[in-house]
């Protein structure tokens, strides 16, 4: 007769074994996949290193990408070589190949100074400047503090970050053990589950983009992650958008499921001198989605 206890016991021992055989999986899939990951630049910022991509590097003007929540400077690769301009793809720490310190200061502010001491590292006075999603803020923040340096401004499904109305962003919420991580987003069925849920048209990601995506956070340490997590929007107030002089061009995914297109709707009313454009068919990444379309829409924006 079949307890209670040893049905339990059974399944946990069934639950167990799954586990083992998607994590072993999904280390071998990690691993295989940063084998041949492009590699990265990188500068030294106050002991940390700052890594970043070039692209186009004989153009004269220069255009500044910032990755979104989780993301890295790869994602902008078949965007960047169809772009008419030189292309610098930061990997904001902890993520992609910059530092992954318990001693760096995480908050968005000094992340937004420490790009700007990379650009002047990089000769770099004015540019344009792009960002998606969480690095739309990071963006916005920049072009508000440093108007000088920005003289376009391109923000892709990007967060919304008004002064008195940001005190806590939804990302910033994961506060639970690290184990938790590394039993669910560390596996590759589960975090590419959710990359691809994010998109509409998931057939156009090559599948070598998605597991570059997923090796390199799975060799992000977990401690780090959540550190990251809970500190970027830490006493941070808000962007005051009247500060924006820089023309803007708002790019949305019509069908975004996690930054709505209301969102775009209120960025363009926020900034005075500002053009919405929606691209159909398209979820919360639409430059992963249809890069040689957005790079198509940026080229015009830029020239």
């Amino acid at each position: 007769m079949v307890t209670l206890f040893n049905l339990t016991l059974e399944i946990l021992r069934y639950f167990l074994i799954a586990v083992v055989g998607i994590s072993f999986g999904s280390y071998q899939v990690a691993i295989k996949a940063l084998e041949n990951i492009p590699r990265s630049e990188t500068v030294e910022i106050e002991g940390f290193q700052f890594a970043y991509r070039e692209y186009n590097k004989e153009k004269e003007k220069t255009l500044v990408l910032i990755h979104g929540f989780a993301g890295n400077s790869l994602m902008w690769d078949r965007v960047a070589k169809n772009l008419n301009y030189r292309v610098i793809a930061v990997d904001i720490p902890p993520f992609g190949f910059s530092t992954k310190d318990h001693n760096y200061d995480y908050r968005l502010e000094n992340t937004a100074e420490n790009i700007m001491i990379l650009l002047e590292k990089l000769g770099v006075e004015k540019f344009y400047l792009g960002g998606h999603s969480m690095g739309g803020g990071v963006s916005s923040f920049i072009a508000s503090r440093y108007p000088e340096k920005v003289e376009k401004l391109i923000l892709i499904d990007s967060v919304f970050l008004e002064n008195g109305s940001h005190s806590q962003n939804s990302e910033s919420t994961l506060n639970f053990p690290p184990i938790i991580f590394d039993l669910t987003l560390k596996q590759y069925p589960i975090l590419t589950s959710f990359y691809k849920a994010q998109t509409k048209q998931q057939d156009k990601i090559p599948k070598e983009e998605i597991d570059w995506f997923y090796a390199q956070l799975y060799f992000l340490p977990s401690e780090i992650f959540l550190k990251f997590s809970r500190e970027f929007w830490k006493d941070f107030k808000g962007i005051d958008y009247t500060k924006i002089s820089a023309k803007t061009l708002i790019i949305w995914g019509k069908d975004d499921n996690v930054i709505p297109l209301e969102t775009a709707e209120k960025l363009q009313k926020k900034i005075y001198l500002s053009q919405l454009v929606v691209i159909e068919n398209t979820g919360h990444s639409p430059f992963v989605e249809l890069p040689e379309e957005v790079a198509k829409i940026i080229n015009g924006f830029l020239n």
